[in-house]
């Protein structure tokens, strides 16, 4: 499976945990939500909160980081990966300043994209090393690597209401928070402000 940000960590190699965390740049007060994951005989389980860790104790770990909400641009292009140019979809942009997500679907390609400064000021404020960060995932459209998984896939993932068409990504808006009881995802029950942060988990290993 293609990565959707290129590797920063180095060191991490054969994971069967790492910590997975979102945030949503749109909340008043942004925090970090998710916490360790495990993979253990082809099942992957949430362990521990990471409200729970120490900051020396995040250092430790390979760490996946979903950033969504004010700062990241999605646009959806009906062109392959490598027929992209990115000046051509946002015109002006100086490419070095952004970290980009290219997420591909039978009919096209999601890019996504956010300021490398503002995440640079996220790891600062929450202790995180960016040379442990071994994916970087922009909103949601990391659930489009995992289709094959699941026929019912979830409408509603962090802040974000996604629409299908033929099991492909098709839309995303911002959603209302009626939906926040919502536990299930890909059959695990877990609170829904880890469900953004398991689908980072799930895509990395």
């Amino acid at each position: 499976m293609s990565k959707l940000f290129n590797k920063i960590a180095t060191g991490f190699s054969g994971l069967n945990k790492l910590i997975s965390v979102s945030i949503n740049l749109s909340s008043e007060f942004p925090e970090l939500e998710g916490g360790s994951f495990v993979r253990s005989k082809g099942d992957v389980n949430f362990e521990l909160d990471i409200n729970d860790f120490k900051k020396e104790d995040i250092s430790k770990l390979p760490v996946v980081l979903t950033i969504e909400g004010k700062g990241v641009l999605h646009k959806f292009v009906e062109t392959s990966i490598d027929k992209i140019k990115l000046r051509n979809i946002i015109p002006n942009i100086k490419e070095e300043d952004f970290y980009v997500n290219y997420t591909p679907n039978e009919v096209g390609t999601w890019v996504s994209i956010i300021r490398k400064d503002l995440v640079s000021k996220i790891l600062e404020e929450k202790g995180i090393l960016i040379d442990n960060i071994v994916d970087l995932y922009l909103g949601p459209t990391g659930i489009q690597w995992l289709t094959e998984m699941s026929n019912e896939l979830p409408a509603f993932v962090g802040g974000s209401e996604l629409t299908y068409k033929s099991n492909q990504l098709e839309s995303i808006r911002k959603s209302s928070g009626g939906h926040l009881k919502n536990r299930f995802i890909f059959g695990v029950d877990l609170e829904f402000n880890k469900h953004l942060a398991f689908i980072g988990a799930l895509v990395c290993f």
